[in-house]
């Protein structure tokens, strides 16, 4: 369920910005879609509720989630992840992250203590859309989490829990 966090921690943010005392923004963009990428959302959209076994497709899409060095673990889970969230869900998500607004607007105003987060080989979100963010919010940190692909909470666990131990004592 990667991108609806991101949409609805800066909407929150965005309503609400007593309430919020710190932010990790993890593999995330604040750009729109393009038509082009909107377009090709639309199609996978179309693929995966036609398909009649989500399993292949959970599995086919792994290379472009997951790290190569991903463990037989991880890649298993994810595929189990998708099947059972089934295919309505993974379109809603899609719909979702088409019909976002530009965030850009909002990430100079965020004067919280931030913790821009990327895998160095995320192909989903590259690192210089997280660099993008991060150079608009002042006083943002940004880390590249090695050998990690668009996942890193899954990917690399313990690393992701120091990151956001780090973030609570700061909010703390």
């Amino acid at each position: 369920m990667h991108g609806e966090e991101r949409l609805v921690a800066l909407e929150i943010l965005r309503l609400a910005p007593e309430r919020v005392g710190g932010l990790a923004l993890v593999d995330t963009n604040a750009r729109p879609d393009t038509e082009a990428q909107a377009e090709r959302r639309r199609a996978i959209n179309a693929v995966v509720l036609a398909a009649p076994d989500l399993r292949a497709l959970g599995e086919a899409s792994l290379g472009g989630l997951v790290h190569e060095g991903a463990s037989e673990d991880v890649r298993r889970e994810l595929v189990e992840m998708t099947v059972a969230v089934g295919a309505r869900a993974y379109v809603r998500q899609n719909l979702a992250v088409m019909a976002r607004t530009d965030q850009r607007p909002i990430l100079p105003k965020i004067r919280i203590p931030t913790k821009v987060v990327v895998g160095e080989a995320d192909v989903m979100t590259p690192l210089a859309l997280s660099r993008e963010i991060h150079a608009a919010i002042v006083g943002s940190t940004f880390h590249v989490v090695p050998k990690c692909g668009h996942l890193p909470p899954i990917e690399t666990p313990q690393v992701m829990a120091d990151l956001l131990s780090q973030l609570l004592a700061i909010c703390a």
